[in-house]
């Protein structure tokens, strides 16, 4: 009974170790339709904020500041994506990590 345990818990942590070898050594993990598609439904998102609307001020600020938002949050995607840490990541890792 012991030895199948043992067994069990290694086979299983063989599997976890295949599968973020496989992970990390893929190169690209999200698809490059899939950010196509992404980045032209906020492009029509966006258009269509702006249709409706006079161009003043406030309106043009708002605009700016979302589209901004949804390009940082589409570029923290995709430089989480990578398998291995980027520049970026390896700034802030080294910080938490010195104290």
């Amino acid at each position: 009974m012991g030895q199948k345990r043992t067994r069990a818990g290694q086979l299983s942590t063989d599997l976890v170790q295949t599968r973020l070898i496989l992970f990390a050594e893929s190169g690209n993990v999200i698809p490059t339709p899939f950010l196509v598609v992404l980045v032209l439904w906020l492009v029509i998102i966006f258009a269509s904020f702006s249709l409706f609307s006079d161009l003043n001020v406030t309106v043009f600020t708002c605009l700016s500041l979302f589209a901004l938002s949804a390009s940082c949050a589409i570029f923290l995607i995709l430089e989480l994506s990578h398998g291995e840490m980027s520049a970026l990541c390896q700034k802030r890792t080294w910080r938490l990590l010195r104290f």
